[in-house]
């Protein structure tokens, strides 16, 4: 176990999986990134997504839609600035469905569930499907379902890809 403070980044940034390796194109993009122009391109996205995390944790009074974002958005504000107000109004939500156990961080969404989940629900059977429906009715859920659908034919997890492929690909090595 290394110290957090002793990490050569520069060598960890490549321990990860062979087919996410994207240590080349950090080694060619980063030294452009870092100098004018790129880098203002580069402060002024990160200031555009900072606005929309402080846009939805304003929404959700710091609860975030889910407990992934809870973590990462308040991450985030802690790196624009550890004392900001933001940071602040993201810990007394915390305990809403996060928390340290002894093996690390838990989340869940609701307290104390009653009965065994896995009864409640696992996949759809005919059983649980009511009366017909009308042909219109499944023309229409098609059509939200194709809505969904991103421009390379993939589903994202809760929103439509609204950026480019190389973008992606700079983001991801940032």
């Amino acid at each position: 176990m290394v110290p957090y403070h002793e990490i050569d980044w520069n060598e960890a940034r490549n321990l990860c999986a062979k087919d996410i390796l994207w240590g080349s194109l950090y080694y060619a993009y980063e030294p452009v990134f870092m100098r004018w122009p790129a880098k203002i391109l580069r402060e002024k996205a990160l200031q555009t997504v900072m606005q929309h995390i402080h846009y939805e944790d304003e929404n959700t009074r710091y609860i975030c839609i889910g407990p992934v974002n809870k973590v990462l958005n308040m991450l985030c504000c802690w790196v624009e600035d550890p004392n900001s107000e933001a940071f602040k109004l993201h810990l007394p939500r915390i305990f809403d469905y996060l928390w340290i156990a002894e093996d690390g961080m838990k989340m869940q969404v609701l307290e104390d569930c009653p009965g065994d989940l896995n009864f409640w629900y696992c996949h759809i059977s005919k059983e649980t499907v009511g009366k017909s429906l009308d042909v219109k009715q499944l023309y229409d859920a098609v059509n939200v379902l194709l809505s969904l659908q991103n421009t390379d034919g993939g589903f994202a997890t809760y929103e439509l890809t609204t950026s480019y492929q190389w973008l992606e690909v700079t983001i991801i090595t940032s």
